[in-house]
């Protein structure tokens, strides 16, 4: 049995920093990344540093891995190899895509990102459009906004993708008739002799209005493919503890001040604090 440790750092003007996740595993026969995972016929890249390998799959209208209206589609991580251990796995409820139009939100996998907040969405101002980062422009509904929707995409703007020998760039550009613009700007970094990969986040306003958004990563961590539950617990630097019960959702045993062990887990939406 070994431990594997997992470090998360990711950049949105300033670092912010998590905690560490770890699991006690089995060894398994390691295969090539690519072979480990179903990425089907997706636009893909492999980033390594000779420590580490990424899967990273990248933004395509037609064929990408990821079409829907909640994601950012630049660089969705699909999977992270180190010393034969895996990190993701994709989350088989998130299995479709549709063709151009309506897509399914419902798909994701390792690193997905999203900008929470709707751009004109409730602002009657800008007709039947509003503008989701990192996604497009999109056709409003009568209901108000929720993320599981399923909203018709208008407009893709622009994404420019470059590569170089340890690093990726996805630049998205859009300006829409309606006040808001911008160039948003991800950065996929592996560290040069470290098991590390780094994120990094610039989005710059080009527009009239302001730009009001917060983002998250939603990290479908799954071990070598081991389901979160028994024989996990995640380590924080800090003591801390459940912020409220979360019924069927996760059951934890604090078996340090600063340790908690999933005993049970349903869906990691859990709110913490020190």
């Amino acid at each position: 049995m070994i431990v594997i440790q997992l470090f998360i750092k990711m950049k949105l003007f300033i670092f912010f920093s998590f905690f560490v996740l770890h699991a006690y595993i089995s060894v398994f026969n390691p295969n090539d990344l690519l072979a480990q995972e179903d990425t089907g016929d997706y636009p893909k890249e492999i980033l390594t540093n000779g420590i580490i390998s990424v899967l990273i799959f990248l933004p395509d209208s037609t064929n990408g891995y990821y079409r829907g209206a909640r994601f950012d589609w630049g660089g969705i991580i699909g999977q992270v190899n180190y010393k034969s251990h895996t990190y993701f796995q994709e989350w088989k409820g998130y299995n479709e895509t549709l063709n151009y139009g309506i897509r399914d939100v419902h798909k994701g996998t390792g690193t997905c990102e999203e900008f929470r907040i709707p751009l004109g969405y409730d602002n009657p101002d800008t007709g039947n459009k509003f503008l989701k980062i990192g996604v497009g422009i999109l056709e409003k509904k009568e209901d108000p906004y929720f993320f599981y929707t399923k909203y018709n995409i208008l407009d893709l703007g622009r994404w420019e993708v470059t590569k170089g020998e340890n690093w990726m760039q996805f630049i998205h550009t859009i300006k829409t008739d309606f006040g808001y613009a911008y160039t948003y700007t991800k950065r996929i970094g592996l560290i040069v002799g470290k098991p590390m990969l780094k994120v990094t986040h610039v989005l710059e306003n080009k527009g009239d209005k302001k730009i009001i958004s917060n983002t998250y990563c939603h990290n479908f961590i799954r071990l070598d493919n081991v389901e979160v539950g028994e024989g996990y617990y995640a380590e924080f630097p800090v003591i801390v503890k459940p912020e409220s019960k979360f019924h069927d959702a996760a059951l934890f045993s604090v078996t340090k001040k600063t340790h908690l062990s999933f005993l049970q887990y349903n869906y990691f939406n859990i709110l913490l604090h020190s």
